[in-house]
């Protein structure tokens, strides 16, 4: 884009395009909000990973390049650590959010998952920021997109990010005490309570109606 001098967008989560003209949108101030921008082509669009799906063949143009002399030398490569959990294909799964004070606090959602055989999953400050889950964990545009039959979100505010990759769930479930959590505008079903009293609640009439 530099090199040609032209505009370009990243992390595009929707691109409109029509003869001489693109519309893209994209998060802005940290993910708490998206703008729309219009220009004139040509431009340069970057799009996350998985805000698409693959729908085969493009009939683009396949360009051979050579590429030049690494600048930078590897030293060492350490994987990292997976966990034996896919939240991408798990059919339910609890997320969990700021809500939650403190790692061992995660107990009552692995438990809660645990009951209705499913998995949990985090937002970007549990995942990311605090360490709390493994960042195979990590639920947003920017981590893992999932698609569940029943998504529980609790203690999660609702920021675009993280919605973005959550909106294929069948049934969203959300859990907070803010009665105006942008989370509420995309559940199915939601619960305004404090989740340190609702979630001891919630996991004994399960065990109850489980015969756990």
């Amino acid at each position: 884009a530099a090199q040609k001098k032209i505009p370009m967008f990243t992390e595009a989560t929707l691109v409109d395009l029509t003869e001489d003209k693109i519309t893209v949108k994209r998060q802005v101030l940290g993910g708490r909000a998206i703008a729309k921008i219009s220009s004139q082509l040509p431009v340069v669009v970057t799009i996350p990973v998985d805000v698409y799906s693959y729908t085969g063949e493009t009939g683009a143009e396949i360009v051979e390049v050579e590429a030049p002399e690494p600048k930078v030398k590897v030293t060492a490569v350490e994987p990292k650590k997976r966990e034996a959990v896919n939240i991408e294909t798990a059919e339910v799964v609890v997320g969990v959010g700021r809500g939650f004070r403190k790692k061992e606090d995660l107990a009552m959602a692995e438990e809660l998952a645990q009951l209705l055989g499913g998995v949990v999953g985090g937002s970007r400050p549990i995942a990311a920021d605090y360490g709390w889950l493994a960042e195979d964990r990590w639920i947003g545009i920017s981590g893992k997109k999932i698609r569940p039959k029943l998504y529980i979100a609790i203690g999660i505010s609702g920021a675009p990010q993280h919605m973005a990759a959550t909106l294929d769930s069948k049934i969203i479930v959300a859990i907070n005490k803010d009665k105006n959590a942008p989370i509420f505008q995309y559940a199915d079903y939601g619960v305004v309570a404090d989740l340190y009293k609702f979630l001891p609640i919630m996991i004994k009439k399960l065990r109850e109606k489980l015969g756990s």
